[in-house]
């Protein structure tokens, strides 16, 4: 065989396994390109629990799910509070001074992929109602961010950022966002720009 040969033969060779693998390349672009897209985009490892009973908490939590398209739990417990003030608050005040932690309704089952966890809650006796603790306590929040928020009648957050911290001394606690009941409704540009001020929409 003469060494012309074998060169013309090693060229057209290598030629041809050249294009093989541009074709290859190019459909496995294409069906990258086509498939529906799973990164961790922001979005996608935001969680918002929140506990609501009059539905203050719900609404702000809404707006936040707006902003953020995180994904939404509500915190819900087995034994149902009243829906009168006075009889929910005697029962709410029983569940702290006895350390309490109501069991409930639900969980999250994939808490591992979330890595910022939106928290949301009435104050009710100068912190979060017990249900919170609940939560908080079921899960690991060792490496996660915490940003709690909260409707109130005039105490800010009380003293709930303290419980928290107490509850997962491994997460990182940002700059919360509380609102007064009255004003839970017309709180759209408040939540918008503490959104963008802690970093979490553009």
């Amino acid at each position: 065989m003469s060494e012309s040969y074998s060169r013309r033969a090693f060229l057209k060779k290598s030629a041809l396994t050249l294009g093989m693998a541009a074709i290859g390349h190019i459909a496995g672009l294409s069906k990258a390109l086509a498939a529906p897209q799973t990164g961790n985009s922001p979005e996608r490892n935001m969680l918002i629990a929140y506990f609501s009973h009059t539905g203050n908490t719900t609404l702000v939590a809404e707006q936040i799910h707006t902003l953020t398209r995180g994904d939404m739990h509500r915190i819900r417990t087995v034994e149902v509070y009243p829906a009168e003030h006075d009889p929910c608050s005697e029962l709410a005040g029983r569940q702290l001074r006895a350390d309490y932690r109501p069991e409930l309704a639900s969980r999250v089952d994939n808490m591992e992929s979330y890595s910022i966890i939106f928290l949301g809650y009435p104050i009710w006796w100068h912190t979060m109602p017990m249900a919170c603790w609940t939560f908080l306590e079921s899960y690991d929040f060792t490496g996660k961010t915490i940003v709690p928020f909260c409707t109130h009648g005039g105490d800010g957050f009380a003293n709930s950022p303290r419980d928290i911290r107490t509850l997962c001394p491994q997460a990182t606690i940002l700059e919360g966002y509380h609102t007064r009941n009255a004003h839970a409704g017309r709180m759209s540009r408040d939540v918008t720009d503490w959104l963008r001020r802690i970093g979490m929409t553009a």
